[in-house]
């Protein structure tokens, strides 16, 4: 199918899946790391997958069960592409991401105002942290690079060294990932 789609309206996203998809065939890894995962989201409402299209664009966002693997091979792909077509990947990949956090969003005010900001720069994610400073709980939209935000391998996820945009509190923040 991806073959056939890139042969038909080849964009630089149906090039990424394509060479994804050959290299996961050439190391015997294409059942684990795809196979399974487009069988489980097509069952998961959270996918919200209608059409065979969005069902092989899933695959933008890594499953986390086989993570590390999936993370390692997807990444060295998305490196060898050009400058151009990685910077159109990535803003796809951005934008399927921001559509699941959107979901499950309690501060959405800050997350679009941050996310319209971020709107020209493919490798940066718009995110909302929860802060737990000593005083109170607040939410706040924070900006991450988007390979760092692919890796994060359990939720909530605790990034070292930050600092709270809104309170100026450091290591105080969590993000929850949407599709855990």
């Amino acid at each position: 199918m991806l073959e056939y789609n890139y042969k038909d309206r080849p964009s630089s996203f149906d090039f990424f899946a394509l060479l994804l998809t050959e290299k996961f065939k050439e190391q015997g890894l294409f059942d684990e790391l795809v196979a399974n995962a487009l069988r489980d989201r097509v069952a998961d409402p959270r996918w919200n997958i209608n059409t065979m299209l969005e069902l092989v664009y899933s695959l933008s966002i890594p499953d986390k069960r086989n993570g590390k693997l999936f993370y390692e091979i997807w990444i060295q792909t998305l490196n060898e592409l050009d400058v151009s077509q990685k910077k159109i990947v990535m803003q796809y990949v951005k934008l399927n991401i921001g559509r699941l956090i959107e979901m499950d969003l309690k501060y959405p005010k800050g997350y679009e105002e941050l996310r319209y900001r971020l709107r020209d720069k493919p490798n940066l994610l718009a995110v909302e942290g929860v802060c737990n400073n000593r005083r109170s709980t607040h939410l706040c939209p924070l900006t991450m690079n988007l390979i760092d935000y692919i890796k994060i391998d359990k939720s909530p996820y605790t990034p070292s060294g930050m600092t709270c945009p809104r309170c100026g509190s450091s290591n105080t923040l969590s993000i929850t990932l949407p599709y855990y």
